[in-house]
C-alpha cells in the first residue's frame, strides 16, 4: 500500500523476467480502490501454449473469502467453483486451478463472498510456455460498464518489427 497525506497518486507497476525491466517487460496500472466482483474477460489454462495466472489482493484489514467461476466462450460454467481465503492485505495466486479443464479458454468472475464482503483487486499475467516467451499483463476489471474505451487499436499497422493487429474479448459482467 502506498499512501499520500496531501497529494493524489497514480502508479504503474513494471515487471521483468529477472534479467531486468528491459527484458520481456510488462506493466499494469495500480488500483486506487477495490471491488467485490472482479472480471477477467480472457483466461487460458494450457491453451495453445498459453496460461494465465491471476493474483488477487485483499485490500482490507480482515480476512476475505472468495469464489472464482470460470466460463467458456459460450458463457457456460466450466469445472468446479474455486474457493479460497485471503489473509488481510495479502495476495493470493490462482494459477492453473485443478477445478478447470486443461486446454481451457474463457473468462472468470471472482466474487468476494464474506459477510460483509471484503474489497479485492486483481492482476492477470499470461505467458507462452513454449517457443518465444511473450508476456501480457493487465488489471482485472472491478465491474462492468456500458461504454468501453480502447486507447490503442491496430488494424494491420505496419511498423518497425512487424505488422500489428488488435483484438478485444468482451465479458458480460
Amino acid at each position: 500500500i502506498i499512501n499520500s497525506t496531501n497529494q493524489p497518486l497514480a502508479a504503474v507497476v513494471l515487471e521483468g523476467d529477472g534479467v531486468g525491466i528491459s527484458s520481456r517487460p510488462t506493466a499494469y496500472n495500480a488500483f486506487s480502490s477495490g471491488g467485490i466482483n472482479l472480471f477477467a474477460p480472457m483466461v487460458k489454462k494450457n491453451f495453445n501454449n498459453g496460461t494465465t495466472g491471476i493474483t488477487l489482493q485483499n485490500t482490507t484489514a480482515f480476512a476475505a473469502t472468495f469464489e472464482a467461476r470460470y466460463y467458456d466462450m459460450s458463457g457456460n460454467q466450466q469445472g468446479q467453483t474455486v474457493v479460497g481465503t485471503i489473509a488481510r492485505y495479502s495476495p493470493f495466486v490462482l494459477y492453473n486451478p485443478s477445478q478447470i479443464p486443461d486446454g481451457f479458454l474463457g473468462s472468470v468472475r471472482i466474487t468476494s463472498t464474506g459477510n460483509p464482503p471484503r474489497y479485492l483487486v486483481g492482476q492477470m499475467s499470461e505467458a507462452r510456455t513454449t517457443g518465444t516467451i511473450t508476456q501480457m499483463t493487465s488489471n482485472l476489471a472491478l465491474g462492468g460498464t456500458t461504454t468501453v474505451h480502447l486507447p490503442v487499436w491496430y488494424d494491420n499497422y505496419t511498423a518497425e518489427g512487424g505488422d500489428w493487429t488488435s483484438g478485444v474479448n468482451v465479458q458480460n459482467a
